[in-house]
């Protein structure tokens, strides 16, 4: 704005801008307040949310270590159903897996836990679906599908129970130098880690391939 040589041209000058600026700056003031107070009141649902969740989910580990784990999914498909995106639904799907293959339901523990997959980024999670859809893989009999749930690039602190599993999957399928290469990556895992190896010793014994390695 100019400098005014009086203070009338100021407030002339003041009701000029009003007049033509007005209507943008409280226009803005209102968009700015409803912004902030739309933002507080999502912030606000998405705490009720959750807390609804999470005590939906202690109601399902409650019935899981029940004698009748059955009813944890009535409030475990409630989560899966109006609370996916807390972050309980991936955890309720698990509950989900479990109870079905508890039941030998073995294509709906898969179906869970293929969503429950598709559901999270987080890693070390992503990496403990893995290995139960690959042990419901297994037990399918899809020992190709199972094999490409535990292809991944950094398998971490999963690296000998994969490693393990594989080995499983490649001795079913006759490929016994495979199987024991996946043991022996598996028992110097689990050796690291101070780990009971002496299943996996009788699994490579069965081998008839101890001589090796």
């Amino acid at each position: 704005m100019d400098v005014y040589t009086t203070e009338e041209e100021q407030v002339e000058a003041l009701k000029k801008w009003w007049r033509e600026n007005g209507k943008s700056v409280i226009f803005g003031i209102v968009f700015g307040l409803a912004a902030v107070f739309g933002w507080r009141g999502w912030q606000e649902h998405r705490v009720a949310q959750a807390q609804a969740a999470s005590e939906l989910y202690q109601d399902t580990l409650s019935a899981l270590r029940s004698d009748s784990p059955v009813k944890a999914i009535s409030p475990a498909q409630e989560i899966v159903k109006n609370y996916s995106d807390t972050g309980y639904g991936v955890l309720a799907r698990l509950v989900l897996a479990k109870v079905a293959v508890d039941d030998d339901k073995l294509d709906q523990a898969a179906e869970q836990l293929n969503q429950a997959l598709a559901k999270t980024d987080e890693p070390t999670l992503k990496l403990e679906i893995r290995l139960r859809l690959a042990r419901v893989q297994v037990a399918q009999g899809n020992l190709d599908a199972a094999l490409s749930s535990l292809t991944v690039d950094k398998p971490g602190s999963f690296a000998p129970a994969i490693a393990e599993l594989r080995g499983d999957v490649l001795a079913r399928q006759g490929k016994a130098q495979q199987a024991y290469d996946a043991y022996q990556k598996a028992r110097s895992g689990y050796s690291e880690e101070g780990q009971d190896t002496s299943t996996l010793e009788m699994k490579i014994d069965e081998l008839g391939m101890a001589n090796q390695g």
